[in-house]
């Protein structure tokens, strides 16, 4: 593309120096690292992050009318060279992706974007089904993801095709053990005081190792990490031979599964505190996470007693003590202090959607605590309930579904829909 330089200043961030290195390969041009910079010379790639970046005349001339408050990118063709920019470094690294793919169209480009964090919440071929597809690329995977302009993605995966529900199924024929092999739970990762021992310390390690791979592709580019699960989820049977007052609801579906599974009792504080444990030594590892969505009444999990689980209602005497809300609030509420202790910006996702009766989820989206959001398809009074208005005014937080009524989004909730990669 006749550049013969990627310029960027010393001490720049990682993104701003993934997208020297992407921009390198793309074009011949050598990588210099410069004490300060300025220009650029003719037939030279200037990368620009921050605002100061607004004060460079090409992206001034860009940016002249348009609201620069929050995150905008820009491509500036002066004086023979190329400046890239954005008002961080992972914006900037998107808009040299979003070059290099299409130089012609996204040469004079300066973009503002409505919402602050895109995020993936079910990504079918990074994680989850299609995972093990021949030829899959996990790093191009997340390369086209931040090209696209997601600003976190998650990390979770078994490293493996199958998972440890797979491998330790009582009967070969059993399907429902593949219903449990996406989206891994926090006890694929890591194990708590409760669970030492009672899972492969050598899957334990690879599924650990290849989340640590993912985070740092992730981190390249700039995005930030997220952790996809169904949880509370069936765990080892072994786990209740050893607490059998921990057992709580059955959670395989009774058409499909040909042994019985049942997730930990969340209404026992002694199983709140075995999350805690976990998600903390999670983040030992990946201390930056920002956040962690959580699906329940399906793939083999389940709160207790909610309508919806395939076997029906059921879960401990304990758990029978407590309202559905209650024990929603605690179990999501115990995840995002945890997270929190370690970084400030983690947050807790709670998928609603149809697994729930209206009357569980009216009473469980007030109950939920500060740390904890509710996303996926959410419309109509639900909505409403979650921005704090009243439904029949016809305000609040409307997801992509109603908007064939006119209404939008307030910008204020998450959402997001599993099907959109």
């Amino acid at each position: 593309m006749g550049f013969g330089g990627v310029v960027f200043q010393s001490g720049a961030e990682l993104p701003v120096r993934t997208a020297a290195r992407e921009l390198s390969t793309a074009t011949g041009a050598e990588i210099v690292e410069r004490q300060t910079v300025q220009g650029p010379s003719r037939n030279e790639i200037l990368l620009l992050a921050g605002a100061e970046a607004l004060n460079h005349p090409a992206v001034k001339s860009l940016s002249a009318g348009k609201d620069v408050s929050g995150e905008w990118e820009a491509v500036a063709g002066v004086n023979g060279g190329l400046v890239i920019a954005g008002n961080s470094p992972r914006s900037l690294c998107r808009a040299a992706l979003g070059w290099i793919a299409n130089p012609e169209r996204e040469t004079g480009r300066f973009s503002t974007f409505r919402f602050n964090e895109r995020l993936t919440m079910w990504d079918v071929t990074l994680n989850q089904w299609y995972r093990m597809t021949e030829g899959f690329d996990r790093k191009q995977h997340i390369r086209e993801l931040a090209r696209m302009g997601h600003t976190a993605i998650e990390i979770n995966r078994y490293a493996d095709s199958g998972g440890w529900h797979v491998r330790n199924r009582e009967f070969p024929n059993d399907s429902y053990a593949w219903y449990v092999s996406y989206a891994p739970a926090l006890d694929a990762f890591v194990e708590s005081s409760l669970t030492a021992g009672l899972y492969p310390a050598d899957e334990l390690e690879r599924n650990l190792a290849d989340l640590a791979g993912a985070a740092e592709t992730a981190r390249s580019y700039g995005m930030a990490c997220g952790f996809v699960c169904y949880e509370p989820r069936c765990v080892n049977e072994a786990i209740f031979k050893k607490y059998p007052q921990l057992r709580g609801s059955r959670t395989d579906h009774p058409g499909r599964s040909l042994q019985p599974r049942y997730a930990l009792d969340i209404a026992n504080p002694l199983v709140l505190e075995h999350y805690a444990e976990m998600l903390t030594r999670l983040m030992q590892t990946v201390p930056d996470l920002r956040y962690l969505v959580f699906w329940t009444g399906d793939s083999g999990s389940g709160l207790p007693f909610m309508d919806g689980l395939y076997f029906g209602p059921n879960g401990s005497w304990l758990a029978r003590s407590k309202p559905l809300e209650q024990m929603a609030a605690e179990f999501s509420g115990t995840l995002a202090e945890a997270g929190r202790k370690i970084n400030p910006r983690f947050e807790v996702l709670m998928e609603i959607g149809w697994e729930y009766k209206e009357e569980e989820w009216k009473k469980i989206i007030p109950a939920l605590p500060e740390g904890v959001t509710v996303t996926h398809p959410l419309t109509g009074d639900a909505a409403g309930i979650l921005c704090g208005t009243d439904p029949s005014s016809g305000a609040g937080s409307y997801l992509p579904f109603d908007r064939a009524h006119g209404k939008e989004p307030c910008g204020e909730c998450v959402i997001s829909s599993w099907w959109d990669l």
